[in-house]
């Protein structure tokens, strides 16, 4: 009798090619064996990946074969996968329980893990859904939140979402979004960076109160949905409005294909120029199986090109006071060991000088200098000179940058203009020029490289304490006390402009003439504004500073040669590097050749 039902339901699909029907595949009815119990569905070309409650592992259903095969995938009993995403390389299961994102290979191998818990910016309430795109960044759909992570679980954006229900990701990389409003459903698009690009109100065509369960895009852009009155599926052109014949199904207890009671979830994959369509019933336990081949949309969705990626990663360089990295060499203040050390010795402060293969070029140990010479608490690099503020001593100390052979100093504690008053940066200007940031003075001290007061730079009517100072082109920028970024013309100092003002900065510097990096001090995010206007955010903060995650960032330089900044958080193992680069497109090939 079944199959009576089932072939006059696929006649009915064939023979009405006007109303365009998808076409039945099947019907998987967990309900019928205790052996499987299904909390979350993925797809896949013609493979559908589920995790099994009962057997604790993730399985794969082969749609064309009609078979089921295993992954090796182990879960643990005390895990809740609440959703699967597949792509080409890998199979990720969001655990809503652990608040935890775990990826495999096809082997079965765990090869990512990241973890939410702990990070204030990434507290989720009620997690639903996961996507990833196609350069491994991940999304995770929240009660409230939009989520946006690297691989490495970096936090790169968020958007704020009001009654979210479901969100699918196309083949050109856009986020749709399923909102429930007060007048019904609602589709918001979001780019990669959780930009929202356009917000659409689904028509209702019952004129009812008629909610959207769930929906899934297809290849050609159009959405397969569920629809909650009356209880069928529909599809949605690009303009998420309805195509004209395109609903089937009902709501039916007998248990046939295309009969449904609680339909909750739909998932939409591809496979031999099709969509194919899986439907999970959580009152029946079942999952209809769909291919539809009609699609009123011109062309396939198209990827877009790789974009910068950005990855952070762990370095061995050391936490240092200050970092400066040139074309050629790095310098660091840093706490190091004296050669022939005895066993028990501390590290002591030193400026050293490194290649860029890593290797020691020379160390300038503190405990070796002059006894005026009290500290080393800032670097400028000005031709074949070293200039390394020592806040204690209110000097600049003059090195050779190629040997650290001591040239000179000068400076000393005071008021009148040349002297400092508790010195907080350095910097080496276009001009050849030597600016210090005299804090307590409340000015900039300028000097030529001979150590000769040349002038003073005051900011503002209230005379703001300056505090960081960075050199870029035929510009100076200054961090003051009251977290303003100023930017200073080196030919007309006294047209110096607040560029950015925030509550509360710890540490900036420039990515490009006009791209300022800064880092919230109160948030640990790491804020970059092309201009006056944000362009982008990184980072979430953590009580103890587990990677990717920060507590307390007090330094970031930017490494041009590398294009990666280098970021130093006392909390932190060590110095942590997030470097951009632009990710090689799948159609780009390297030739090698060896000998």
């Amino acid at each position: 009798m079944k199959r009576v039902g089932l072939l006059i339901i696929f006649v009915l699909f064939l023979t009405s090619k006007f109303l365009a029907y998808p076409q039945p595949l099947g019907r998987i009815d967990s309900s019928q064996t205790s052996s499987m119990e299904f909390s979350a569905l993925g797809i896949m070309g013609g493979k559908l990946y589920l995790a099994d409650e009962v057997k604790n592992e993730i399985l794969i259903y082969d749609i064309d074969e009609e078979l089921w095969q295993t992954t090796g995938i182990k879960i643990s009993s005390k895990s809740v996968i609440q959703d699967i995403y597949v792509d080409e390389g890998q199979i990720h299961l969001f655990d809503s329980k652990k608040k935890a994102i775990f990826s495999y290979d096809f082997q079965g191998k765990l090869v990512n893990r990241i973890t939410t818990k702990g990070v204030r910016d990434l507290h989720l309430k009620k997690p639903s859904r996961l996507l990833v795109n196609y350069q491994s960044c991940f999304y995770i759909m929240d009660s409230r939140k939009l989520y946006a992570l690297t691989k490495e679980g970096m936090l790169t954006a968020t958007a704020d979402l009001e009654n979210p229900v479901s969100m699918s990701l196309g083949k050109d990389q856009l986020i749709r979004v399923l909102q429930h409003t007060k007048k019904g459903s609602q589709l918001s698009i979001y780019d990669l960076n959780l930009v929202r690009i356009s917000r659409t109100d689904i028509p209702n065509p019952s004129g009812k109160a008629n909610y959207i369960i769930d929906m899934a895009v297809n290849r050609w852009g159009e959405l397969h949905v569920i629809n909650g009155y009356p209880v069928n599926i529909d599809k949605l052109g690009t303009d998420a409005k309805q195509m004209p014949g395109s609903f089937f199904g009902s709501l039916n207890k007998r248990k046939a294909i295309g009969n449904f009671q609680k339909p909750s979830l739909i998932k939409s994959g591809y496979a031999d120029g099709a969509s194919i369509i899986a439907i999970y019933d959580s009152k029946q336990r079942a999952i209809h199986l769909f291919k539809d081949t009609e699609h009123n949309a011109n062309q396939l969705l198209v990827c877009p090109t790789y974009t910068i990626r950005h990855e952070l990663k762990k370095s061995k360089l050391p936490l240092s006071q200050d970092f400066l990295p040139t074309e050629h060499s790095i310098y660091m203040i840093c706490d190091v060991l004296m050669p022939d050390s005895k066993h028990k010795a501390k590290p002591r402060p030193a400026v050293v000088c490194r290649d860029r293969e890593g290797n020691d070029r020379f160390a300038i140990y503190l405990q070796q200098q002059k006894k005026e010479i009290r500290s080393f608490s800032a670097l400028a690099l000005s031709d074949d000179r070293l200039f390394v503020l020592d806040n204690k001593a209110n000097m600049v100390h003059i090195y050779g940058a190629d040997d650290g052979i001591y040239i000179d100093s000068f400076g000393e504690k005071g008021f009148q203009e040349g002297y400092l008053n508790d010195p907080g940066s350095i910097a080496a200007g276009a001009d050849e020029l030597i600016y210090v940031a005299d804090t307590k003075n409340r000015r900039i001290s300028v000097f030529n490289k001979q150590g000769i007061y040349i002038k003073k730079i005051v900011l503002g009517k209230d005379r703001k304490k300056p505090v960081l100072l960075r050199s870029y082109g035929q510009d100076i920028f200054c961090l003051t006390g009251d977290s303003c970024i100023f930017k200073i013309p080196i030919n007309e100092s006294g047209k110096a402009q607040q560029h950015i003002s925030a509550k509360s900065i710890s540490s900036f510097d420039l990515l490009s003439s006009d791209k300022v990096a800064y880092i919230d001090n109160k948030t640990q995010k790491l804020m970059i504004y092309n201009g006056k206007v944000k362009e982008r955010e990184f980072f979430a903060k953590s009580n103890k500073a587990y990677f990717p995650h920060f507590k307390s960032i007090y330094l970031i330089r930017y490494d041009e040669v590398n294009q990666q900044l280098v970021i130093m958080d006392r909390a932190a193992e060590g110095t942590r590097l997030l470097r951009f680069y632009a990710a090689l497109d799948k159609s780009q090939i390297i030739n090698m050749c060896l000998s």
